[in-house]
């Protein structure tokens, strides 16, 4: 199972501040309070030099993550877990040092993958 995040940076800070919190601060964070996410992907959206006009320069959002789970249970245990005031505290402490959490978008998605022949 796979849950898609789409996080945009809070206002004032530069990409590479939000990538350096994310990657320093929350991902070490989120690794240690939900030990059970099978694969945890952070795709920091780059602007292409030679389209300024390309769907990827307007992309509202700084960075796509993925979350893979074992199972839809895992997934469910980190919710619940969300539940706990001391867990969603801490994560909602972190996650307002960096980004706008008003623009977030989750996605659950069905992943299929096309194997590569050779």
């Amino acid at each position: 199972m796979k849950v898609i995040a789409m996080y945009k940076r809070k206002p004032g800070l530069s990409a590479e501040q939000f990538r350096h919190h994310y990657e320093t601060s929350h991902a070490p964070m989120s690794m240690r309070l939900f030990p059970f996410m099978t694969d945890y992907r952070r795709n920091y959206i780059r602007a292409h030099p030679d389209q300024h006009d390309s769907a990827a320069n307007r992309f509202d959002f700084d960075v796509i993550t993925e979350m893979t789970f074992k199972s839809p249970s895992d997934y469910e245990r980190m919710l619940q877990q969300m539940t706990d005031p001391a867990i969603r505290e801490a994560v909602e402490q972190d996650e307002i040092q960096f980004m706008d959490r008003s623009a977030a978008v989750f996605l659950i998605v069905d992943e299929k993958c096309t194997p590569i022949p050779g």
